[in-house]
């Protein structure tokens, strides 16, 4: 029988993980990323960022359509390699940002809304740039197309590490694979069938099991996040259907492919999917999410809405365990909260934080002694027990962050408030929404920290 309290076992398995720590980048922010090459050509349309080690060539293509997608740094498109775009006359458009490449760019019928940088040489054949260029080679083509600047023979440093990253979802690919599953799934004549608790939920399928269906039916909370650890050397997937109800959403969901040297996409509306050891051909349809692959090539469209299990990867050395689970607020995200710092009561440096909270509203943290799971405003309250302690009333930052440096030495009067070694403690954040809908206010998830000495 299912417990109704779902503790997050990802967050302890991926400890060693340094999500958004160690990178500059939080790895869900890629909609596409490939460890080597990209071969995208012909109508093709990705609606986020994308990150490639190797090279990347498009035809007919259009990337970052949706302004919000990715981490707002100014690049559409980070490439280890040489840039092409159109090289076939067919033509692309880059939206929302620039192109920072390793090694050449090649521009033919392609305009690009933002600036460009590259540790080779770059050509514009024919379209606009609207940026900057900074190149370490040489430009040709006609300056008048060029909105910005044009610098030449300045060294190129790339602001991403593309090993960091292949390194990152190889591991975290491999601890979802990991852990015990405990969904039990019907296969109903094609269609496979599953009933979810809150929180993280792990099923095991094999990818020939996958490749014979036709649809996914899935019944879970909001809040409640999906792997499919899919076995297997071979990824063949068709036109799979996602029937969600519950409040679960597609981007609660992922298959983790995570033993598939190969794989093919073909028709359908897929949801996230990493396979990061594997040669991927998207032949046609839709992947809304993220798509993790050592290497690429197709037509298929992808759509912008990062995986919430990347939420799950705790720093280095974070002291606490994910509990529970949070629903969306009014940025369309649902708000995060971890921590830094240790569980030792004596070093006493732990740090509450939460992201994704809307900007500039009253917010507490607050905690307490049991775990529970029950609605409260628009979200779920994951302690229970009674004797809450609430923290000061706080503002959420500008861009959506709430902080708090835990002092275990000075904690607000009340009979509960005390912390004492050897203690489990639920800590958790509750925030103000006003642009939500009715009663206007949301929770984070939850996390537990055992203090030791």
């Amino acid at each position: 029988m299912r417990s109704p309290i779902r503790t997050f076992l990802a967050a302890s398995l991926l400890a060693p993980l340094a999500a958004g720590q160690d990178l500059p980048i939080a790895p869900d922010q890629f909609n596409l990323f490939s460890a080597l090459s990209v071969g995208y050509q012909w109508g093709s349309d990705v609606q986020g960022v994308v990150a490639c080690g190797g090279d990347f060539l498009a035809d007919g293509f259009s990337l970052h359509a949706v302004p919000g997608a990715g981490p707002g740094t100014g690049v559409s498109l980070y490439a280890g390699g040489t840039v092409t775009f159109g090289a076939s006359g067919a033509g692309a458009q880059i939206n929302n940002g620039g192109i920072e490449a390793g090694g050449d760019i090649y521009l033919q019928y392609t305009g690009t809304f933002g600036a460009l940088s590259g540790g080779g040489n770059c050509a514009l054949v024919a379209g606009q740039i609207q940026g900057d260029v900074t190149i370490a080679g040489t430009f040709t083509g006609n300056t008048l197309d060029v909105g910005g600047s044009i610098t030449e023979s300045v060294p190129f440093t790339p602001s991403i590490d593309f090993s960091g990253y292949e390194d990152y979802y190889l591991r975290l690919a491999d601890a979802y694979a990991g852990l015990p599953h405990d969904v039990n799934w019907i296969d109903d004549y094609g269609n496979i069938r599953m009933q979810l608790g809150p929180g993280l939920n792990v099923a095991r399928v094999s990818l020939s099991t996958i490749a014979r269906s036709h649809s996914f039916t899935v019944d879970g909370p909001p809040g409640a996040i999906l792997v499919i650890n899919a076995m297997g050397n071979s990824a063949e997937f068709s036109s799979l259907t996602w029937n969600l109800s519950g409040g679960v959403e597609r981007r609660d969901i992922a298959i983790n492919a995570f033993e598939a040297l190969k794989g093919t996409l073909a028709g359908g509306n897929h949801v996230t999917l990493l396979a990061p050891r594997a040669q991927l051909t998207f032949l046609q349809g839709l992947l809304t999410g993220n798509l993790i692959v050592r290497g690429l090539r197709g037509v298929g469209q992808l759509n912008d809405g990062p995986w919430r299990g990347f939420y799950y990867s705790p720093n280095d050395g974070s002291p606490g365990t994910d509990v529970c689970g949070s629903t969306p607020n009014s940025t369309t995200l649902p708000a995060i909260m971890a921590c830094t710092g240790s569980n030792s009561f004596t070093a006493n440096d732990v740090t509450l934080r939460a992201i994704q909270l809307p900007p500039g509203e009253f917010s507490i943290f607050y905690y307490g002694r049991a775990p529970a799971y029950a609605p409260l405003g628009l979200g779920y309250r994951c302690i229970g027990g009674g004797g809450y302690t609430r923290l000061p009333v706080l503002l959420s930052g500008g861009g959506g962050v709430l902080t708090y440096p835990l002092d275990l030495h000075n904690l607000p009067p009340g009979p509960h408030a005390a912390i004492s070694i050897g203690e489990t403690i639920y800590f958790q954040a509750w925030y103000r929404d006003p642009q939500d809908i009715y009663p206007h206010n949301n929770l984070s998830n939850a996390i537990k920290i055992s203090f030791g000495p």
